[in-house]
């Protein structure tokens, strides 16, 4: 019923901006990401720094698919905790 019900509320949104076609996507078919988390001695790292070394240091990784989900002051540095996809998760063991 909820399921019913989401279809129908999705598909009656108005466009949140030009050529958006929103949908409800099955849990199944949602891509599963693993969690990351990494820790940095330096407390004035950028997100967009890391992601760039991270990227430069790894090319057999797709780093621009990575998702952020936090990130925080660990003193004395920062802590990132990234969604990566299952097949760069591998690589990455």
């Amino acid at each position: 019923m909820s399921l019913e019900w989401l279809t129908q509320t999705v598909g009656s949104l108005t466009p949140f901006w030009e050529g958006a076609q929103p949908n409800v996507v099955p849990l199944a078919k949602l891509p599963r990401l693993v969690r990351a988390t990494l820790w940095i001695p330096r407390p004035t790292v950028d997100v967009e720094v890391v992601l760039r070394r991270l990227e430069g240091q790894n090319q057999w990784v797709r780093v621009k698919k990575w998702v952020l989900f936090h990130h925080e002051s660990a003193s004395p540095g920062k802590l990132f905790v990234f969604g990566l996809g299952i097949d760069d998760a591998k690589i990455m063991r």
